[in-house]
C-alpha cells in the first residue's frame, strides 16, 4: 500500500514539472506546408490573357502582368500575428525578371517562392502599390488596399492576424507593368505605417440615439417630425406624417483613410401597416464594411393604417466633418443627385479616421396612402425620310429604314413615383439600334427594349424623355403590299399603376421595280 502511494506521489510530481514544458512545446503557426496547399506564388500575363502559371510566363514590351500570393495558416487553433506578404523584384532593365515572395508573421517562419518573366526585350518591372487586391477568408470578392510598405526592390502588404484553418486561407494579388524606358523616379518611400490601419466604421458601441461621449450613433435612425418625437426606433406614424431619417458614418481608426465611402438607403414599396427602411455603409478598403458585405441597419415604422413611404424631393442634406445638423449642409460631391441614395448609393469619397471626420445624411419621408400617377406619351418619326416632326403613327415606311422613338413619362400624382420602369416591346421586324438610348438627352445603357430602364425617382409634375432608334427588317421579312406593326411602350412604378401607349407603323413593300416596256441600252 505504501509502495502504491509513493508511485502516485512521483507521478503527480512529474506531471506538475512537465506541464509547463509541454505547454512551451505547443506548435506555432505555419504557412503553406500541408499536402493540399497551393503553390505560394504564381504569375500571369494580363495583356495576352495567359492564366496563372506556377513557374514562368512570357511577355512583350509594355505588357501588364500579375502575381498571386497564396497563404494558409495550417495549424488550427493558432493565430499568425502581423502577417506580411512581401514581393521582391529587380529594379534594373533586363530580359529575364526573377520575382520572389516572402510570407511570414511575428510568430511564424518565413515561406518563400519565386517565378520568372521572360521578356522579348529588356524591360523594367513597375509594381502598382496603390491597388493591391486582397481576398481574405476564401472570399471571391477582393478588398482593394494600398501597400503598407514599399521601397527599392520590394512592396509589402500587412494583412494582420491570420487564424489557423482552411476557412481562413486567402490570396493577395499584385499587378505590374513592363516598361522599356526609365519611369519617373519613385518618390522617397513614406515611413512604414503602423500595422492594421485599415479603416473600420461605427465601432464605438453600444450605439446611441442621442449624443454621448465616445459612442457612435446608430447607422440609421428616425424621428417623427410631425409628432415632435426624438430619434428612436421603432417609430409610430399616421397618414400624412413626415419622418426624418439620419444616416450616420464614422471611420474610427485614426491615421486611416476609407476609400470610396458610400451611403445607401432602401425604401420599401407598396402600402403596409409596417414598413422597414434599411441603411447601408461601405468603402473599398474598410475591414468591417465592404461593397460585398456592407454595414446595414433596419428601422421599423409602425403605421396606424396601410400607408406608403415616399421620399420628399429636395429634403436630402449632407453634413460632413462633424457639422451639426443645425448648421449649413454641403452639396453632394461630383454632381451626384439625391435620387442616387435610393439606387446605387452616394459616394462621398475618402473619409479620414477620427471623430472630426464623422458625418451624417438627413432626408425626409412622407407617410401617405396616395399613389403617384403616371402618364405616358409615345411618338415616332422616320429618320431615313428626314422627318422633322414626331407623329402618333407612321405610314409608307420601307424595309431597311431607320426610325426614332420618343417616350415622355410624367408623374401626374401628388407624391413622388419610386423606381419608375419604362419599357418598349418591339414587334417582330423592328430591330433595336444598340447604343442609341438617351434619357433626358444623356446617353443611357441599353435595356429599354429588354426589361426596361429605371428612373429612380419622379417628383410630382416631373417628366422624363427617353429616345432610341430602331431599324426596319430587310425586304425578305415582308410580303408584298402593306404590313401593319404595333409598337407599345409601358411605364409603371412601385407606387403607381402601369400605363401604356401604342402606335401603328405601316410598312409598304412593292417588290422589285418593274422593267421598262420601251427603251434602249446606252450607246457603245
Amino acid at each position: 500500500m505504501k509502495k502504491a502511494i509513493s508511485i502516485l506521489i512521483v507521478f503527480i510530481t512529474l506531471t506538475a514539472i512537465l506541464a509547463p514544458v509541454l505547454a512551451l512545446a505547443e506548435i506555432p503557426p505555419q504557412f503553406n506546408y500541408l499536402a493540399n496547399d497551393l503553390k505560394t506564388l504564381n504569375v500571369a500575363n494580363r495583356t495576352t490573357g495567359t492564366g496563372w502559371q506556377d513557374n514562368s510566363v512570357s511577355a512583350n514590351a509594355n505588357d501588364g502582368v500579375a502575381f498571386q500570393v497564396y497563404y494558409h495558416n495550417g495549424v488550427v487553433g493558432t493565430t499568425a500575428n502581423n502577417t506580411r506578404v512581401r514581393l521582391n523584384f529587380p529594379t534594373i532593365t533586363q530580359n529575364t525578371i526573377n520575382v520572389s515572395v516572402s510570407l511570414g508573421a511575428d510568430n511564424a517562419s518565413v515561406v518563400t517562392d519565386n517565378v520568372a518573366i521572360n521578356s522579348s526585350s529588356a524591360q523594367k518591372l513597375v509594381i502598382d502599390t496603390a491597388s493591391i487586391k486582397w481576398y481574405p477568408n476564401r472570399s471571391a470578392t477582393p478588398t482593394i488596399v494600398p501597400a503598407t510598405a514599399s521601397g527599392i526592390g520590394y512592396t509589402e502588404l500587412n494583412i494582420g492576424n491570420v487564424q489557423g484553418g482552411w476557412e481562413y486561407q486567402g490570396y493577395v494579388t499584385f499587378t505590374a507593368n513592363l516598361v522599356s524606358t526609365t519611369p519617373t523616379p519613385t518618390p522617397t518611400p513614406t515611413p512604414t505605417p503602423t500595422p492594421n490601419i485599415f479603416p473600420r466604421f461605427n465601432i464605438f458601441t453600444p450605439y446611441t440615439h442621442t449624443q454621448q461621449f465616445n459612442h457612435d450613433y446608430f447607422l440609421l435612425d428616425v424621428r417623427n417630425e410631425t409628432k415632435g418625437t426624438g430619434y428612436n426606433f421603432p417609430v409610430s406614424a399616421d397618414a400624412n406624417d413626415v419622418l426624418v431619417f439620419d444616416l450616420y458614418y464614422h471611420n474610427g481608426i485614426n491615421s486611416s483613410t476609407a476609400i470610396n465611402t458610400t451611403l445607401k438607403t432602401i425604401l420599401p414599396s407598396g402600402a403596409s401597416t409596417q414598413q422597414i427602411v434599411t441603411g447601408f455603409l461601405w468603402a473599398d478598403n474598410a475591414l468591417n464594411a465592404t461593397p460585398a458585405n456592407p454595414l446595414s441597419q433596419n428601422v421599423t415604422v409602425n403605421l396606424s393604417s396601410a400607408q406608403n413611404l415616399s421620399y420628399v424631393p429636395g429634403s436630402l442634406q449632407w453634413f460632413p466633418d462633424q457639422t451639426s445638423a443645425a448648421g449649413s449642409n454641403s452639396p453632394l460631391p461630383n454632381g451626384q443627385t439625391a435620387e442616387q441614395l435610393f439606387t446605387s448609393g452616394i459616394n462621398i469619397g475618402s473619409i479620414n479616421g477620427c471623430w472630426e471626420f464623422s458625418g451624417q445624411m438627413i432626408f425626409k419621408v412622407k407617410v401617405s396612402n396616395l399613389n403617384a400617377g403616371l402618364a405616358i406619351d409615345k411618338k415616332m418619326k422616320n429618320i431615313s425620310n428626314s422627318d422633322m416632326a414626331w407623329s402618333d403613327s407612321l405610314v409608307n415606311v420601307r424595309p431597311r429604314q431607320r426610325l426614332a422613338t420618343q417616350i415622355v413619362v410624367t408623374n401626374t400624382g401628388t407624391t413622388a413615383a419610386n423606381n419608375v420602369n419604362v419599357s418598349d416591346v418591339l414587334p417582330n421586324r423592328l430591330l433595336y439600334v444598340a447604343g442609341s438610348t438617351l434619357v433626358n438627352s444623356l446617353f443611357s445603357a441599353d435595356g429599354i427594349t429588354s426589361g426596361g430602364i429605371i428612373i429612380p425617382l419622379l417628383a410630382p409634375g416631373q417628366s422624363t424623355t427617353i429616345y432610341f432608334e430602331t431599324d426596319v427588317e430587310r425586304e425578305a421579312q415582308f410580303i408584298r403590299g402593306t404590313t401593319n406593326l404595333v409598337n407599345t411602350a409601358t411605364a409603371r412604378a412601385n407606387n403607381a399603376p402601369s400605363v401604356s401607349d401604342s402606335m401603328n407603323i405601316s410598312v409598304f413593300y412593292d417588290g422589285c421595280a418593274p422593267q421598262e416596256v420601251a427603251g434602249m441600252p446606252a450607246a457603245r
